[in-house]
């Protein structure tokens, strides 16, 4: 009983990329629920830094790209997979899709450390006028003003729902297609909140509410082809 109090009553500690900020609330608030005395942090950083909090058991879980995470070194839950999407503000008829050189004639904000590594390469090859940033308010004010583009999953379309005429276009071509999961180290006995979080993650309620969140980009995507 006392072993089992400890876990109700302990300690999550959740680290996690810029580009899972939105699917984070659903995860940590669908745990406090199945388990209200726990205690729970939640901490954004780059991967390298996760990588290492993790395997210094500084953190319990980190939610990642799994592409980017060795399989030698950690077991890995796939949640979900995202579309890579470049939004701005225009009145501009559009297409539903462009390609990495579309996205190259275009000036960009860039929001550090949201993007998977194949996709962030890609950019790095064609982003010219570009300015980046790791504050959300300097990204939105800069989308907002009409003058920038920024290429982000689509799941952080939330960032951008109240900006006048928003637009959410796919990019096509390699790395703009990524695997969201969670990542622990690899064969190690699981603390109680992680295997409850492993539970909560395959409940339909849960699932349901990360597609809402994927989903909401659809709503701002142009009617062209």
């Amino acid at each position: 009983m006392s072993a089992l109090k400890r876990g109700l009553e302990g300690q999550f500690r959740l680290g996690l990329l810029s580009s899972a900020s939105v699917v984070a609330p659903i995860l940590s608030l669908a745990l406090a629920e199945r388990m209200p005395l726990l205690e729970q942090s939640i901490r954004a950083t780059q991967l390298s830094s996760l990588t290492k909090a993790l395997l210094a058991h500084e953190i319990d879980m980190a939610l990642v790209y799994l592409e980017d995470v060795t399989e030698e070194d950690f077991d890995t839950h796939l949640l979900y997979r995202e579309q890579i999407v470049i939004f701005q503000a225009t009145r501009d008829p559009l297409p539903r899709q462009v390609s990495w050189d579309d996205v190259a004639n275009l000036p960009q904000c860039i929001l550090d450390c949201a993007l998977p590594k194949a996709a962030h390469s890609r950019l790095g090859h064609c982003a010219a006028k570009t300015i980046r940033t790791n504050n959300v308010d300097v990204l939105t004010a800069h989308i907002a003003s009409g003058r920038y583009a920024t290429v982000l999953p689509q799941s952080l379309a939330t960032y951008f729902a109240r900006i006048p005429d928003i637009r959410a276009v796919e990019v096509t071509g390699e790395g703009t297609d990524a695997a969201v999961g969670l990542a622990t180290i690899r064969n190690e006995l699981k603390s109680t909140p992680s295997t409850a979080l492993l539970e909560i993650v395959r409940s339909p309620e849960t699932i349901a509410a990360i597609q809402d969140a994927l989903d909401l980009y659809r709503q701002f995507q142009p009617d062209g082809s």
